[in-house]
């Protein structure tokens, strides 16, 4: 199983949730440019429509089998489910809120 095309079938899959994690990540870290995503609140309910709308795209593509088989993936586990990308994510996410936190509290020049 390892060397064959189902494997990277697997892989492809994998791969593809896992930008989508990124691109979760990516939303929250570009939603504003100095205000902390804690402080700014979650009042945007397009965003969320989105987000919701993005990851039903996501469950369909990857285990509705017609479409799997159309875009050359495989059902993947829960384990193999982007779960390598969140700890990126996180890191993500608290790397642009230190960013932040260093920009409110130092001098401007």
């Amino acid at each position: 199983m390892c060397y064959t095309t189902e494997a990277a079938k697997y892989a492809q899959g994998g791969y593809f949730i896992a930008i989508v994690w990124g691109q979760i990540a990516n939303i929250f870290v570009c939603k504003t440019r100095k205000l902390s995503v804690i402080s700014q609140g979650a009042s945007n309910t397009f965003l969320f429509f989105s987000l919701t709308t993005e990851l039903m795209l996501v469950f369909a593509v990857t285990y509705f089998e017609p479409f799997y088989i159309a875009f050359g993936l495989r059902d993947n586990i829960f384990m193999h489910f982007g779960t390598p990308a969140i700890p990126f994510c996180i890191l993500m996410i608290l790397i642009d809120e230190f960013r932040k936190y260093l920009l409110r509290k130092l001098p401007s020049d």
